[in-house]
């Protein structure tokens, strides 16, 4: 629900998916990288522009975190949790069933 993923991805929400950076071995072409904010690289599609990963310092180096619909099959990966809560739009309806943070612990 964060401010910054909604204008990167241009939706009112993004899931994702998060992994140690050792657990992960791209296939295919590299991803490309962009710091969209002090501490915090996004990387995308060089051909379609989909956003498809997020580091940021806050979870720590080596963390990243790449969205579900970036999978063969996102529905491994449903939501458990949902963070910044608080940037909210009014008319998104949050999940009562899913843990929900206003921002990080």
């Amino acid at each position: 629900y964060c401010n910054s993923c909604k204008k990167i991805s241009g939706a009112p929400v993004v899931a994702w998916a998060g992994f140690s950076k050792n657990q992960i071995t791209w296939t295919g072409e590299q991803i490309c990288e962009f710091s969209s904010s002090k501490g915090v690289k996004r990387g995308f599609c060089k051909k379609c522009g989909t956003t498809l990963t997020y580091c940021g310092e806050e979870f720590g180096i080596d963390k990243i975190f790449i969205t579900t619909v970036a999978f063969k099959n996102p529905n491994l990966f449903p939501p458990t949790e949902q963070i910044f809560t608080s940037e909210n739009l009014n008319w998104m309806h949050l999940d009562n069933k899913i843990l929900k943070y206003d921002k990080l612990s």
